[in-house]
């Protein structure tokens, strides 16, 4: 600990001299375009921005994407032509950067890496495991943004089911550990009134449905009693060594079916396929008394905290029970435009915020103030395993309050530690529940070898996916919630839908995935 502070303070006395020799030079101007953030006041006079203008010796001007519809609006400006910044500050995945570049929008950075990007070039010795080039690396061989990466177990492990204990208590019953358990467990919730008050008004099991990636979907953790399921990775996983489809197996009919009964029997809310996550935390906030059994959402939610605790995977009728695994991945971000007169000096300026206190900075808030260097017997709030290097003194208030001292993650970072790394030091109820639950997953991850990091694909891949893949979400999500409410019978027609699968071209999206997944090193 005393050594990371050591080097924490040389690297800022070094950035501050740095920065005071150089200020003789006539700085130039990067031009950055970025997407609004409600919860930064400004970016002019931000920290973060001072303390990247003052190490790398540079002026930041920012030019805003509206914070709604960020994506139609940059597509705008690029399919018009309209000059843009120097920087596109804004995380793409593989197949959106590839398709700026064929449009000539942004240019390869690939020949600066090894010579201007000194962090990123040390990270990639440092943690070789990562693949971090590789997974930024387009169809065409070339790199054109530079990575963000910060590994955080509670977002590898973010679809959670949060269960009243207090209900089980006064009902007499045990904590249930299989689908059939907590099948009963839903039917006394809802018939034998568990909060006491006289009136038929609890809600079983909730969530939202803005998205199937959402951490209120509901239907992803109940499908990992059936299915290794991950929404993450398109519910794709690899049985003995071969890409297969969580949606067109029979594990995940069973799973459908499973669903529905609850749904039917009312013991799924009837808004849970339709409602926001506003909507649904709304059930949860009742002044009076909580009517709500069971709730799915990645961290314990006020204001009846005491009264929840995370729940475990329950075994399937055919013994699955996993948690579900997302590993984190690396994002290309900070790409430089084809308008851009100095890219070198896009790039250094990026590469400057890829160290350890670029991340802290950048996520957690200035040091002395949202954070300090972690002291001696400090432990990591996932425990003795994990790497600790700081003590947050804020609790996180970034993501609720309007400041001034970040960019929220939204830059070119790397942490390999992340939050991981963050001292159990003051923390709330709530952050501890979340983190022991997480602790309490880890050891039902699926089992090496029947996942994937990442896949990457060539231009050739690319082009015979795309519409493929699409389609093929879209219609097993919007499948998924009609078989689940009913509206689709998961009987009758289960081999119509198996059949539209094919149509649309499941056994060639599975054919390329496999051949991307081979081509990984193992």
């Amino acid at each position: 600990m005393k050594k990371f502070l050591a080097i924490l303070l040389a690297a800022v006395m070094l950035c501050g001299s740095f920065s005071i020799a150089a200020a003789a030079e006539e700085r130039e101007t990067l031009s950055i375009l970025i997407a609004e953030d409600t919860l930064i006041t400004s970016y002019d006079d931000n920290a973060f921005t001072t303390y990247v203008e003052e190490g790398a010796n540079v002026d930041l001007e920012f030019v805003l994407l509206p914070a709604t519809d960020t994506a139609a609006k940059l597509q705008l400006m690029i399919s018009s032509g309209e000059t843009l910044p120097d920087v596109l500050n804004y995380g793409m995945n593989l197949s959106k950067t590839y398709a700026y570049a064929q449009a000539g929008a942004i240019v390869p950075i690939t020949q600066y890496i090894e010579t201007l990007a000194p962090n990123v070039m040390a990270n990639v010795a440092a943690y070789p495991q990562v693949q971090i080039l590789e997974q930024i690396t387009c169809a065409d061989g070339e790199i054109y943004g530079l990575p963000r990466y910060f590994r955080e177990i509670n977002n590898e492990f973010k679809y959670r089911y949060w269960l009243n204990h207090q209900w089980l208590e006064n009902l007499g019953m045990a904590v249930p550990t299989t689908t059939e358990e907590f099948y009963q467990v839903l039917k006394a919730f809802k018939e034998k009134d568990p909060n006491g008050n006289g009136i038929a008004d609890e809600i079983p099991l909730t969530g939202a449905w803005s998205s199937h990636g959402s951490t209120y979907n509901l239907a992803a953790f109940l499908m990992n009693s059936f299915v290794q399921a991950t929404p993450g990775r398109d519910y794709l996983y690899v049985e003995d060594g071969q890409m297969k489809a969580a949606y067109a197996t029979e594990a995940w009919k069973q799973g459908l079916a499973y669903m529905n009964k609850l749904f039917e029997e009312g013991l799924i809310d009837a808004n849970a396929f339709t409602q926001t996550s506003s909507q649904c935390l709304a059930s949860l906030s009742n002044p009076d008394v909580c009517i709500v059994g069971c709730y799915s959402v990645q961290g314990a939610k006020d204001p009846y905290i005491e009264q929840f605790d995370g729940l475990l995977p329950l075994a399937g009728p055919e013994g699955v029970q996993l948690s579900i695994y997302t590993p984190t991945t690396v994002g290309g971000i900070w790409f430089v435009t084809a308008d851009c007169d100095n890219p070198e000096l896009a790039v250094k300026v990026g590469d400057f915020m890829e160290t350890e206190e670029g991340f802290l900075r950048c996520r957690v808030g200035e040091p002395g103030i949202s954070w300090v260097p972690a002291e001696e017997g400090d432990v990591s709030v996932f425990g003795e395993g994990e790497a600790v290097t700081f003590r947050w003194l804020d609790n996180g208030q970034m993501w609720t309050t309007a400041q001034n001292a970040t960019w929220r993650q939204n830059a070119p970072l790397f942490a390999y530690n992340g939050l991981n790394s963050q001292a159990a030091f003051d923390l709330i109820e709530r952050e501890v529940k979340s983190n022991q639950n997480i602790v309490d997953l880890m050891p039902y991850a699926p089992a090496e070898g029947t996942y994937f990091n990442f896949l990457t694909y060539t231009e050739d891949e690319e082009f015979a996916i795309a519409d493929i893949s699409s389609t093929l979400t879209t219609y097993v999500i919007e499948s998924m919630v009609r078989f689940i409410t009913g509206d689709m019978d998961v009987e009758n027609e289960w081999d119509a839908y198996v059949g539209e699968l094919q149509n649309i071209g499941l056994e060639t999206f599975l054919e390329v995935a496999q051949a991307a997944y081979e081509r990984q090193p193992k």
